[in-house]
């Protein structure tokens, strides 16, 4: 495996995470208008097609909520959320207001989001060093000193 595998698979969990957060805010926003969780679910998963179709149809599908929550609880690709889904079906089942979870699980995701952004920007300078070094600097010098080096080799020529 080498190492464009892995910033791959990276980009694509960053990006799989943020498009469950924007299924996760739109959720959330249905169901603090006050809507069914039923509905909320299939409009939040209909919205996020647009983006992302496999995530859509992952989250979506024509069976009921109840057996989505359960399938998605034991098969999501990520699987810290996993808890979540489990935790919004027992929730669903017993008749509990969902909004307080829905809304927890939003700002654990804002959370993630967030302190990967802070270790991608604290690791960047290196990253942008290291470019800079090995393919900037060295042109740049060639341009600064190539009349020095033309002059130098006319003099001893």
């Amino acid at each position: 495996m080498g190492p464009g595998e892995v910033s791959l698979k990276g980009a694509k969990a960053r990006r799989e995470q943020s498009e469950l957060l924007h299924f996760v805010e739109s959720l959330h926003l249905h169901l603090a208008a006050g809507y069914d969780l039923a509905f909320a679910w299939g409009e939040a998963a209909r919205g996020l097609a647009v983006f992302s179709p496999t995530l859509a149809s992952e989250l979506g599908g024509d069976a009921p909520l109840s057996e989505r929550l359960e399938r998605l609880g034991k098969t999501f690709s990520q699987e810290g959320a996993r808890v979540w889904f489990l935790l919004l079906l027992a929730l669903y089942r017993e008749g509990s207001p969902l909004l307080a979870a829905v809304r927890s699980l939003r700002d654990r995701l804002r959370t993630e989001q967030e302190e990967a952004l802070v270790r991608h920007a604290e690791e960047y300078p290196m990253k942008a060093s290291v470019v800079l070094l090995l393919f900037f600097l060295p042109a740049t010098f060639l341009l600064l000193f190539y009349p020095l080096l033309a002059e130098w080799s006319a003099a001893l020529d």
